[in-house]
């Protein structure tokens, strides 16, 4: 079975709640990241800020590799697999020596939700 196979038959925080309890995740490589781009809208038109308001912290999200303007990226998604920012790229090169290994998040601190105001998600990021 693939690390995101379980996905395929119980509520989805619940099953990556079950796989991620197989891990040892205080032996993990472990960053306290900033996510960029969280107050852009996604290609199918969902807003971004809208969707990380639904979250809350503890919830899992997924790190998942993508192109971003012709470029290797890391993007941020929920478990439902909607884009909601991505990795900084000042970590890119040191993400690079983790290529092939598991890499998710929770989320660790959402503020700023009002119209206007400075707006941040910050996850804790696991390499494992």
């Amino acid at each position: 079975m693939g690390f995101l196979d379980f996905l395929k038959t119980k509520p989805l925080q619940v099953q990556i709640n079950e796989e991620l309890s197989r891990y040892n995740l205080s032996k993990a490589k472990h960053y306290e990241v900033d996510v960029v781009g969280v107050t852009f809208n996604n290609d199918d038109g969902s807003n971004r800020k809208d969707i990380i308001c639904t979250l809350k912290p503890g919830d899992v999200v997924l790190v998942l590799p993508y192109i971003f303007d012709d470029e290797p990226a890391m993007g941020v998604y929920t478990v439902n697999k909607k884009q909601i920012g991505k990795i900084p790229g000042y970590l890119y090169d040191e993400l690079a020596q983790f290529n092939g290994k598991k890499t998710v998040g929770r989320v660790s601190k959402i503020s700023g939700t009002g119209a206007g105001e400075y707006f941040t998600l910050i996850i804790d990021m696991y390499i494992i």
